[in-house]
Order: structure tokens, then sequence, then C-alpha cells
């Protein structure tokens, strides 16, 4: 019988048990262009590029359902606090250097730049068997 991972609520983010300082993030938020599929994907329907970011984070298998509630009956703050919390898990996964506010604006004033960069770093961790 194949093992059992633990899965992760989205709203539960737990802080890294590294002893390692944390690292900044390998994918840049402006290297969106060096994924033009994903950029696109991002701009015509970045539900679709948050829920697949946070299956693959172990976050749940309803991240775009969430994020596209969120964003039909809030106006966007529940977008905005849905993707906040989701990046926040990403980063205490991987041990990425930020904080909670730092996202909140990265959300807010570049999010569809934030998912590509969440998407590319996920994919960058899995080359090296971290994913």
């Amino acid at each position: 019988m194949a093992d059992a991972q633990p899965q992760m609520s989205l709203f539960a983010v737990t802080a890294n048990a590294a002893t390692e300082p944390a690292r900044p993030w390998k994918a840049g938020l402006f290297g969106c262009f060096s994924d033009c599929g994903t950029c696109l994907v991002a701009y015509y329907c970045p539900c679709f590029v948050f829920g697949q970011n946070m299956e693959r984070i172990g976050a749940g298998k309803s991240g775009c359902c969430m994020y596209c509630l969120a964003l039909t009956f809030t106006g966007g703050i529940g977008n905005l606090c849905l993707h906040t919390i989701g990046r926040g898990n990403l980063r205490a996964k991987y041990n990425i250097e930020g904080s909670c506010i730092g996202d909140c604006c990265t959300v807010a004033f570049c999010g569809l730049c934030a998912h590509v960069q969440e998407k590319r770093e996920i994919d960058e961790m899995g080359k090296v068997g971290q994913a």
C-alpha cells in the first residue's frame, strides 16, 4: 500500500521546519514572459493557474473553484486574501523569504505576475525533487 501524503489545507500556513535561513525566490516576479504559455493562461484564466499551483503544493484540489467564487462574490477582496494565503503557503513549504504584507502587495499590484512566478517556482523545485 502506498504511503499517503499528508494534505495541507489552503488556510494552514505552517512554518518550514528547516534550520536554514529563508532563501530568495528562484523565479523572478517579472520573468513571466520567459514562460509565455503560463503568462497567457494566467491572464485569461487566473483561477486555473491558482488552482494548479495550490494542488501541486498539497493545499487541496478546490483552489480553482474557491478563487472563482471569491472573485465573483467579493469583488476581488476575497481573491486578494485567498491568493495571499496561498502564496504564503508556497513560501512556507519551500522556505522562501518574504512576509504576509509583501505577499499581499505583490498579489494586489502584480497578481498575474505572481501566479506565473509561483508556477515557475514550483516547476523549479520539482526539478530538484522538492515539489
